[in-house]
């Protein structure tokens, strides 16, 4: 099935993965900012022992593997953001004392990921662990454990405010620094773990850079692709980018990303990005504010692995969220918002039937989905924030005329804008184009090959 764009734009170019070395399709501007994010979760180590069959209770088998994981989303999209070039990251996480924790703050280092922020538990030993105990028929045990609290509210403001504060030392003898001229990060990133603190750290975030006149200057995003843990939609209000995964949107009966981005537009900020993972089968972004959506298809390696003949099958584009046509609304009758609840039933109908024949049909065969999904979310991460994020149309409304001057975006000004002598969005970075590249990060991930090295 094939449908148009919403926004007449010229075709995109081929993307392979040689374009890793070369991220931007578009000629890049000499200099670029490098991107700042902070990302707040959790670090475990996974312990997956495979077995030919669970063990009775008492008796002593000969596992077949062992392997050892670093686990923890948040580290995991720092990890892969970290191997680009122009990029700076921080980690906010609780780490036990002893060897286990020094260890595990060297490898996050060595891979480019700064730790300062992250809280140190002097009176805890050793790091969260998850044993993962899998047998040759499918089944697994898990076993979890965790000596070590999570952050709380109070310490990741403490924990940050150094960053946040960045700028000069202070002059009256106050004890506290005065702020930076300009946002010292360009992105906060959260893993959705324990609503309740999470929430606090988000509204928290979000009222004190607008009270700075930074909230349109810095994207705050949140990960609810974990299924299970309830409540994860009380994140949603504070965010500008939100994540998903289709073990989540499974969880809800939604058997495409397409229905399932759908059945969420009204439950999220009028100016969000939602972006769904949907494993071997690509993934999908829907654009609240410029009514667009892509969906991209699964990585196909070339059988020869030459990485300059690899490619991501496709990547379809519409207005399907306001459009079955596919096109750009020509008045409010095509408008989704003014259809009638049979129209839009038959529509969903409609889109899982053009989608069944592209679900891949094996669901048994084991892949490490939760690495996949941290590889895409970190991939799209560092895409949009090609100069496409921070910034409108993905941010609340600016609300003073300072903020309205400083954020122009492409919505709002012609496109062929030229300020002193350079086009205003030279280099920017399209959404098909960082569909596209999650997806084959993603897919490169999950099929083994390190991602290592991309700068």
């Amino acid at each position: 099935m094939s449908s148009s764009k919403l926004r007449k734009e010229p075709p995109s170019p081929s993307f392979t993965p040689s374009s890793l070395r070369r991220l931007s399709p578009s000629p890049e501007p000499q200099a670029t900012r490098p991107l700042r994010i902070v990302a707040s979760g959790v670090i475990f180590l996974n312990h997956t022992i495979t077995v030919p069959a669970h063990p009775e209770e008492g008796a002593t088998i000969r596992a077949q593997a062992v392997a050892r994981l670093r686990g923890g989303s948040a580290a995991a999209c720092l990890s892969i953001i970290s191997q680009f070039a122009e990029t700076q990251s921080w980690l906010v996480a609780p780490i036990g004392s002893g060897p286990e924790g020094s260890a595990l703050r060297v490898e996050l280092e060595r891979e480019g990921v700064n730790t300062r922020l992250c809280a140190r538990r002097e009176s805890a030993d050793g790091v969260p662990k998850a044993f993962v105990i899998k047998s040759n028929a499918g089944t697994q045990t898990v076993i979890n454990y965790n000596p070590i609290p999570d952050v709380t509210h109070e310490e990741f403001f403490r924990l940050i405010g150094p960053l946040l504060y960045s700028g000069r030392p202070p002059d009256d003898g106050s004890g506290f620094a005065t702020l930076p001229p300009s946002p010292p990060l360009d992105w906060v990133h959260f893993e959705g773990r324990d609503v309740a603190t999470t929430a606090q750290n988000m509204a928290g975030l979000d009222s004190w850079l607008t009270e700075k006149d930074w909230r349109s200057r810095v994207t705050i995003s949140v990960d609810l692709g974990k299924p299970g843990r309830t409540g994860l939609e009380a994140l949603i209000p504070h965010a500008d980018v939100i994540f998903f995964s289709k073990s989540y949107a499974m969880t809800r009966n939604f058997s495409s990303p397409r229905t399932f981005l759908l059945s969420m537009r009204s439950q999220v900020p009028p100016h969000s990005l939602l972006v769904c993972d949907w494993g071997r089968e690509g993934g999908a972004i829907l654009s609240m504010p410029t009514r667009e959506y892509f969906q991209s298809s699964s990585f196909v390696p070339d059988p020869n692995e030459d990485p300059d003949t690899s490619r991501i099958s496709s990547v379809r584009s519409s207005s399907a969220a306001f459009s079955w046509s596919g096109t750009s609304p020509s008045d409010a009758d095509e408008s989704f918002e003014y259809w009638d609840e049979e129209r839009k039933r038959q529509w969903a109908r409609n889109v899982d039937k053009a989608n069944s024949g592209s679900r891949s049909g094996d669901d048994d065969e084991e892949l490490d989905e939760s690495a996949g999904e941290d590889t895409f979310v970190g991939g799209i991460i560092f895409s949009l924030s090609r100069r496409m994020l921070p910034g409108f149309p993905y941010c609340p409304r600016p609300t003073t005329p300072t903020q309205r001057n400083r954020n122009l975006s492409p919505y709002d000004i012609p496109p062929n804008t030229v300020i002193n002598a350079t086009p205003l969005y030279e280099g920017r970075w399209r959404l098909d184009e960082c569909l596209r590249f999650a997806t084959e990060l993603a897919g490169r991930g999950c099929d083994g090959e390190r991602t290592k090295g991309l700068h």
